[in-house]
């Protein structure tokens, strides 16, 4: 097996995950044919433990009891699979490498060995795994009992896309909010002094109740009209930052992205946009009490007009009446028939059956919907649940469950519905922090370093898998949709979610770097086992030899996100990164001083997927253009398109590159896109004139290239005859194909 062609596992999955996903199988299976053993052998004689252990696990990971003893073995297990992944790991790099070298010397024969060293690692790691398997073989004859209901393989009637959020039986509390709005402070209450020119509105209630979902129809009736200038909406973490709620308020106001980080001159623009304005400012899921934080925040509204007002929606009333809430507006509970409603419109909405089945399942729906409480966010994750599986027998089975009389019982069974590579994906999304605004690119994207997603087919479908994941997270209400103030699409995991998997059974350790914004996953308690280090912008930045002491300390990441400030060049340690996947480098100052500089070890990074840089100009070393070549898991080079690099036929996993440059030299011809076929988005190949012929032209296999959006075709001069430039128009699939020649061509655009 080409061990090139097998993604990291990563960190997330859990135990049980471990035993029955088919990428372990893999694993050990390149293991043992590396150390030269009969795999299948070695794997028959596993697979009756590792089935006994599944059920085992399966039992423990179900169950909120604790056995201190087997939580330390699965740990050790999943320790032991870390250890094993991360050796393979570095095998495949130099096996990779291996192969790269070879090419470049244009020599055909290719001699791989691992070297002594890596296969006394190996044959270690391997040893302790097969010893705690069979320590874990002790262990499975412990009385566990917890009710698991997985998933079966029973046939699905129907599935569908996400159901578009609705709002049932709250019209009279969005009227009541809009009142409150309106309504003017009596003499004595916050707000109706000088100093201040807003009052505050607070809705509390129960986790999981509504009270985002009432705010957010709020807002949208209020957006239809003048009322309120301005309307700020600002999701609050549970251990926020002044700075960042700030910063959000300023983008809020703005529409435009922020990039201040003194928190003075955020204030201070903050003032100017609100000054003499009246504005709507909602905190939503606002946790803090501390009065001296709270005048600290709010010191930069007073520039607002008379009757601007603070919504404010959290769990509890003190906190309402400390922002300054004189009668919070306590959420009330759905009326049943309502509830009811909207429970089966997210499970069977649009579904297409016979009337005859589809009552069938709307009276089981209802008795499912009784046993929910009236709660919305438990109404929406179990009829999404349903709505991936239209089978009534699965149905009658989840009505017969207790765990279902309560909010995290829900969520604990809804999260046990989903197939693990799913689950693994979720897992991922807690490690930021509460409320903290996804992107879907950039997540599955980050899923892909880790591993999460595998394509049967091989790596060009791993984004397709990564989107299906995302999908079905979106469909059971796992991921739930915003929409910034500036007008960016974003996506939230609600807090009781986190709480499910931070309090319940905890597959990871996250470590938050006091009083900033930087979140960490660890594989292992120590520093050296990180795989993960990602940076929110809102964090403090990162120096040049910060991100040198980052990169040489920590050798087994697999993805960088950092904010750098001051920064002119990657250090040339980054080519010892043989596990990355993903870098992504931003500066939020405002240094423009010529272009920054990539070392020559960059193209070392043979494993890389992504390199996300904004809003930098990256120069290479002219001898080292060529070498760019070697990175040929790369996907995404945002930053890198201004190179033009040699030999970028070879990078034929390539997504995005925004201009080609054909030359009368070697490794720039338009041959180099004939194996382009996963380019996406926007095209200008420039230089047209430097193809000298028509079957020259040809191998550019441009109408192959069908998930271009848009080809711009460009050349300066009329030699090219007709005719060949006639073949390079072939490429009719894309939506637009625009020609801007020297003159004798035109130009022409073909939808």
């Amino acid at each position: 097996m080409d061990p090139v062609s097998i993604a990291a596992v990563g960190w997330g999955v859990s135990t049980a995950g471990w035993l029955i996903s088919p990428i372990i199988t893999k694993l050990l299976n390149k293991g043992f044919s590396y150390l030269g053993f009969l795999s299948s052998d070695k794997l028959k004689t596993l697979d009756t433990k590792v089935q006994q252990l599944k059920q085992m696990v399966e039992k423990v990971e179900a169950s909120p009891h604790k056995n201190a003893r087997l939580d330390q073995w699965m740990k050790d297990l999943k320790s032991a699979f870390y250890e094993v992944e991360d050796i393979l790991d570095a095998i495949d790099y130099h096996h990779l490498k291996s192969r790269i070298l070879y090419k470049s010397a244009k020599q055909k024969k290719q001699d791989f060995n691992i070297d002594p060293d890596s296969r006394g690692k190996l044959k270690k790691s391997i040893r302790s795994l097969e010893n705690l398997v069979n320590e874990g073989e002790l262990l499975s004859s412990v009385n566990l009992t917890a009710n698991s209901d997985k998933m079966t393989n029973t046939p699905t009637i129907y599935k569908t896309a996400p159901t578009p959020p609705a709002v049932f039986g709250r019209d009279n509390d969005i009227q009541t909010i809009r009142g409150l709005l309106r309504d003017t402070p009596a003499t004595g209450e916050p707000g109706s002094s000088t100093a201040k020119c807003y009052s505050v509105v607070g809705i509390h209630g129960l986790p999981g109740s509504g009270k985002t979902t009432l705010a957010q129809s709020v807002c949208k009736e209020e957006r239809k009209f003048d009322y309120f200038n301005i309307v700020m909406w600002v999701h609050v973490s549970q251990n926020f930052t002044v700075e960042a709620v700030t910063s959000e308020m300023l983008e809020a106001a703005s529409g435009k992205r922020c990039k201040l980080r003194n928190l003075g001159m955020l204030q201070e623009d903050l003032k100017k946009k609100l000054g003499g304005k009246k504005f709507l400012l909602v905190l939503d899921e606002f946790w803090h009490t501390d009065v001296r934080m709270l005048d600290t925040l709010l010191s930069p509204l007073i520039a607002g007009d008379s009757g601007s007002k603070i919504l404010v929606t959290t769990r509890f009333e003190d906190v309402a009446r400390a922002l300054g809430a004189q009668n919070p507006f306590r959420i009330p509970e759905i009326d049943e028939d309502h509830f009811i409603k909207m429970f089966m419109h997210y499970a069977l909405d649009d579904a297409r059956n016979s009337d005859k089945k589809l009552k069938e399942y709307e009276i089981v729906g209802r008795d499912i919907a009784r046993k929910l409480r009236r709660s919305p966010l438990a109404a929406r994750i179990v009829a999404g649940q349903l709505r991936q599986r239209i089978d009534i027998n699965h149905w009658r089975r989840t009505l017969d469950r207790d765990l279902l009389n309560d909010t995290l019982g829900v969520l604990r069974w809804s999260y046990q519905q989903l197939e693990e590579h799913v689950r693994q994906c979720f897992r991922y999304c807690i490690m930021f922090p509460r409320r903290y605004q996804l992107e879907r690119e950039k997540l599955v994207h980050l899923w892909m370093a880790e591993g999460f997603v595998e394509s049967p087919s091989g790596a060009e479908d791993m984004e397709n898998i990564g989107h299906d994941c995302f999908d079905i997270l979106l469909s059971c209400s796992f991921i739930q949709p915003g929409e910034h103030s500036i007008g960016m699409q974003y996506f939230t995991i609600h807090d009781l979610l986190h709480d499910l998997l931070e309090d319940w059974r905890p597959d990871f350790n996250v470590s938050r770097h006091a009083g900033s914004a930087c979140y960490r996953i660890e594989e292992d308690f120590e520093a050296g086992e990180l795989a993960n280090y990602i940076m929110s912008y809102t964090t403090k930045t990162m120096t040049e030899k910060d991100l040198e002491l980052l990169l040489k300390n920590l050798r087994k990441l697999r993805v960088v996100h950092v904010y750098c400030e001051g920064i002119k060049m990657i250090p040339e340690c980054i080519g010892e990164q043989k596990h990355l996947r993903y870098l992504g480098l931003y500066r939020l100052d405002d240094y423009y001083g010529g272009g920054y500089t990539l070392p020559s070890t960059f193209t070392k990074l043979y494993h890389l997927q992504k390199f996300s840089s904004y809003p930098l100009y990256w120069v290479l070393d002219p001898s080292s253009h060529k070498e760019m070549g070697n990175l040929v898991n790369l996907r995404y080079m945002h930053g890198l398109e201004e190179l033009n690099l040699a030999e970028i036929g070879r990078l034929t996993f390539l997504r995005t590159l925004r201009t080609f440059t054909v030359r009368k030299e070697c490794g720039y011809e338009i041959h180099q896109l004939e194996h382009l076929d996963n380019l996406c988005g926007f095209l200008v190949i420039e230089g047209l004139q430097n193809v000298g012929s028509k079957e020259e032209a040809r191998q550019a296999k441009l109408a192959k290239k069908v998930h271009l959006s848009e080809l711009i075709l460009q050349w300066k001069t009329e030699k090219q005859s007709s005719e060949e430039n006639q073949d390079v128009r072939k490429s009719k699939k894309h939506r637009t194909i625009s020609w801007l020649g020297g003159g004798a061509s035109g130009s022409a655009v073909c939808e």
